[in-house]
């Protein structure tokens, strides 16, 4: 086992007295020796692993005076030691002196009337003084003299009667106890320094700190990296001569934390910030952390990617989109050659043709893949809500705003893709905030005056004639020029009858899974929904699907019951009186959706839902 502690002792008698009180602490290893030999003794001790040296007074004071590269620990005199010293000088007289340090006494007045005896002290500061001490007490007549080693020693030389305080049990176990405590806050500050420079050493940032002289105390392995400096030659050496343009001394006289500065180091560019090290109202020195303007740029994409882009992920692959047809995989065909350009997409179509199906699998085989896929729907959202929606806003940029701001859909889907499904819909402001987007490819939050570049891709879909729009002044000409650089118009299902039986297999077993039911369906049941015009196109036919299964009274779906499910599908007369009144509000107000909403006594976005439920086109 390894001795962690040394203690010295003066003589063979009290290295038994010590051996017997340390039986249990094996860890600690006794060595006898004068206080002329305690250097070299403690020295060894301390290549032997020892790490605290015990030791009495005189001994004490001659290693520490000697700069022992250990903690030096006092073993204290105790009242029990001090009366055995005197009752051993009694039969010499009554008159004793005391020739020790002024660390060994106690109120020997007191001790002395308690003993019968005149006890008179005589204080040395260092050993040397132990034959003067020893002389005056002679002079003044003193019977005999108690002390240390020392004292004890020039006293015999001098023909003085004298007595060694002895080092007792009590003494020696309290002198183990505050060996171990040091040793335990010796632990205590290793295991720190050893967290403090495993976290400096594993910091991404370069750290560099300095002492109120402008010496450098620390320089870890990230600062090593990013300076080119060697730590080894760093340490301890001036910071104004081995980094002048970093000025970190400055830090230290004017008192004053620096931010965000921008210092070239070598051709490379480090973002830095400083800061005084303070201790009780005064600098006692100065921290730089720094870092490359490259990685900072590097960890906003994946803080952007990972954090804000949760949830944000498309499912759907080319090899996913159902249909055989001709007029569907000519359409396949063009996407994925879309997929393969960085420009946008302006996807055209009817209701229910999978325009978002289409937007995934071009996210999915472009080289946008690995980033998110950001869906919203424009006709949902009144016009503020979807600019904060697709912008972002900083904390209090408007009313009901959450405090911490939040960042926009363009932001969350930095190295992604943007689906604007139901472009058309969109408000003239918003779609002038959109152009510039797409021509700056920077983004500015609501209320914030700091532009944000965001790279992404913008695939848009409509089911309205954009070109119409245009001409009626509702949608940008310039905007519509800016997405419609390629164009793919998806085919209606009416137009691909061939792939209906498909989509009956692919709907009928998922929602009979669902439903836990085992269900097939007639070849004349499929055939008349072949028939069928379709006008909500594969998501009708999918939702026609999904009734059936859950409604079916039989295991076989027949021809009736498709075609009774068609027939109570069609809208009632209450229904079409709605739709006519709509149609005439729009026609009323010119196709003004806000003119046609205040006429039909609701707000926009309900006029929006019932266009859509509807499905009616305004003309």
């Amino acid at each position: 086992m390894t001795a962690n502690i040394g203690f010295i002792v003066p003589n063979d008698a009290m290295h038994e007295v010590a051996k017997d009180a340390l039986a249990a602490h094996r860890d600690i290893r006794i060595r006898v020796g004068l206080m002329t030999e305690a250097g070299p003794i403690a020295n060894d001790l301390i290549e032997e692993g020892a790490e605290i040296i015990i030791a009495r007074a005189e001994t004490a004071r001659t290693l520490k005076d000697s700069r022992i590269a250990a903690p030096i620990v006092d073993v204290p005199i105790t009242i029990s030691d001090l009366i055995r010293a005197v009752e051993s000088m009694k039969p010499h007289g009554t008159k004793i002196g005391v020739v020790c340090f002024a660390s060994m006494i106690y109120d020997l007045d007191w001790l002395g009337q308690l003993l019968g005896v005149e006890l008179r002290k005589y204080l040395i500061t260092h050993s040397d003084e132990a034959a003067n001490a020893v002389r005056a007490a002679r002079d003044d007549g003193n019977d005999g003299i108690i002390g240390g080693g020392v004292s004890v020693m020039r006293a015999l030389e001098a023909n003085i009667a004298a007595s060694l305080i002895p080092m007792g049990r009590e003494a020696i176990l309290l002198a183990a106890q505050q060996a171990r405590q040091i040793q335990s806050a010796m632990v205590q500050v290793r295991e720190r320094n050893i967290l403090i420079n495993t976290i400096f050493d594993n910091a991404y940032e370069g750290i560099v700190t300095t002492d109120a002289e402008g010496n450098i105390t620390s320089f870890n392995l990230a600062a090593e990296k990013l300076t080119g400096i060697r730590r080894a030659s760093a340490i301890g050496a001036k910071i104004d001569q081995v980094w002048p343009a970093l000025q970190l001394d400055a830090s230290i006289r004017i008192d004053q934390r620096e931010a965000d500065q921008i210092i070239d180091m070598n051709g490379t560019r480090l973002v830095c910030g400083k800061a005084p090290i303070v201790f009780d109202d005064r600098p006692i020195g100065a921290i730089a952390t720094f870092q490359e303007t490259a990685r900072i740029e590097k960890m906003e994409v994946a803080i952007r990617k990972k954090t804000y882009a949760q949830g944000h992920v498309a499912h759907f692959t080319f090899d996913q989109i159902i249909g055989a047809s001709e007029a569907i995989t000519d359409a396949i065909e063009v996407a994925k050659d879309y997929a393969k350009s960085p420009f946008s997409v302006l996807i055209l179509g009817e209701t229910g043709t999978g325009k978002e199906a289409f937007a995934q699998s071009i996210h999915n085989a472009s080289r946008h893949a690995d980033g998110p896929f950001v869906a919203i729907n424009c006709a949902a959202l009144p016009a503020q809500i979807l600019e904060s929606e697709l912008f972002g806003y900083v904390g209090g940029a408007f009313t009901g705003a959450s405090r911490e701001g939040k960042p926009g859909l363009f932001e969350v889907a930095h190295n992604g893709t943007v689906f604007l499904d139901e472009i058309g819909e969109m408000d003239y402001a918003n779609q002038g905030r959109l152009l510039r987007f797409l021509q700056e490819k920077t983004i500015r939050r609501l209320g914030s005056e700091r532009n944000i570049p965001v790279n992404v891709r913008i695939v848009a879909a409509t089911n309205q004639n954009l070109d119409e729009l245009v001409a009626q002044k509702t949608f940008r000409e310039d905007l519509f020029y800016r997405l419609n650089v390629l164009s793919l118009t998806l085919p209606p299902l009416r137009e691909r009858r061939g792939d209906v039986a498909r989509f009956v297999d692919v709907f009928l077993a998922r929602y009979a899974k669902e439903q836990q039911r085992q269900l097939s369906i007639e070849a004349a049941a499929i055939r008349s929904l072949e028939a069928f015009a379709w006008p909500g196109n594969v998501r009708q036919l999918q939702n026609v699907i999904a009734r059936l299964v859950i409604t079916a009274k039989q295991q076989r779906i027949g021809r009736a019951a498709i075609e009774s499910m068609m027939k109570a599908g069609r809208r009632n007369p209450d229904e079409s009186r709605k739709v006519r009144r709509i149609k005439d509000a729009l026609e009323r107000s010119g196709g003004k959706y806000a003119d046609a909403a205040a006429l039909l006594g609701v707000d926009r976005s309900t006029l929006w839902r019932w266009l859509k439920n509807y499905r009616i086109e305004e003309k």
